[in-house]
């Protein structure tokens, strides 16, 4: 791979000269885009400790603060972030990012009693059949399980919709492809049923005619075959990226992710309503109380129609995305 070959050049580097403050700093990069954070942060440290210079010693801490954020560790996140926020005055960003990462680390050590209380349990292998799979949706007699599979862990890998069906023990059963008016060649993913289980909404990338690299397409179930997918149109697509769609009970509002222009982020939640034509609205930024200039992702709308969940990397939390809930009042 591209990470293995470079970290290859980087090994022969280090051992020519131990000195080599940046060939540490790049190894740190690498084991960093591999999540190993541990052994990123010891080499990290090392590469630190190889130079006095005040200018080399801010990429360190500023890398630090991010890993030991990432995992878990949150004294001494505050510990490397305040020698950054002393070393660092011109990069505005980072220095937005880093204060960011430590008010988070303060509000982690106040909160981790909390944090304790909720204990997510694996599903059986039976659902996690394979080398990747996210995004689930449940129907909402909750017999059967909708989710995005990859059949590897590359980017470019391939991606279909799965359904997993409960027997009658209640047990899921193995996944298979929810339809081939739905999957083929290249990606689809991330969906969203109505509550009576008839209409999906889901993402297309590439392979399908739209307005730009992913869209929101809809099909409908007809007795139990699921139509040719429709595009969703302008109002909702864009020539930038919309995915992870969330549809009402009613299956009449729709909320999605966009990282289109004039956003308040990179990604935001957008929302449009479904006219008595059958078309969509124009889509509606949620605005500055659900987006922030960092990233929002991974809204659900629950069946209430009121409670909104989103993800989020730029409000106060525990540190990478969190999950919050706003509740709609008076409009």
């Amino acid at each position: 791979t591209l990470s293995g070959d470079l970290d290859w050049i980087v090994m022969q580097a280090i051992e020519k000269d131990r000195n080599f403050t940046e060939a540490y700093f790049r190894q740190g990069i690498i084991l960093k885009a591999v999540r190993d954070y541990p052994q990123s942060s010891k080499v990290f440290l090392i590469g630190l400790n190889t130079t006095a210079d005040p200018k080399k010693q801010k990429g360190f801490f500023y890398e630090l603060g991010d890993n030991y954020m990432l995992e878990g560790n949150y004294t001494k996140a505050m510990d490397v972030l305040d020698h950054y926020l002393q070393a660092e005055s011109m990069n505005r960003q980072k220095i937005d990012q880093a204060q960011l990462w430590r008010r988070n680390a303060q509000f982690a050590l106040r909160n981790q009693k909390t944090a304790s209380e909720f204990l997510p349990r694996k599903l059986s292998d039976t659902v996690n059949a394979f080398a990747m799979q996210y995004f689930p949706v449940m129907t909402a007699d909750e017999t059967e399980l909708i989710f995005t599979r990859r059949v590897g862990g590359r980017d470019n890998d391939d991606e279909d919709l799965v359904v997993c069906k409960k027997d009658s023990m209640g047990r899921w059963m193995p996944p298979v492809s929810l339809s081939p008016n739905i999957n083929g060649p290249m990606n689809e993913g991330t969906c969203t049923i109505s509550a009576d289980g008839r209409q999906l909404i889901f993402t297309s990338c590439m392979g399908r005619r739209g307005y730009g690299s992913c869209d929101l397409f809809e099909s409908r179930k007809v007795g139990d075959e699921w139509t040719r997918p429709v595009n969703l149109g302008p109002e909702v697509n864009s020539p930038a990226w919309e995915s992870q769609p969330s549809l009402s009970s009613d299956g009449r509002t729709l909320f999605f992710v966009s990282d289109r222009r004039g956003g308040i982020g990179n990604k935001d939640i957008y929302v449009s309503y479904k006219l008595e034509s059958g078309k969509w609205t124009k889509a509606e930024n949620l605005g500055p109380k659900i987006n922030t200039p960092y990233d929002e992702i991974s809204p659900f709308i629950h069946v209430n129609g009121r409670t909104l969940f989103v993800a989020s990397s730029g409000k106060l939390g525990f540190g990478g995305y969190d999950i919050y809930r706003s509740e709609y009042e008076n409009g």
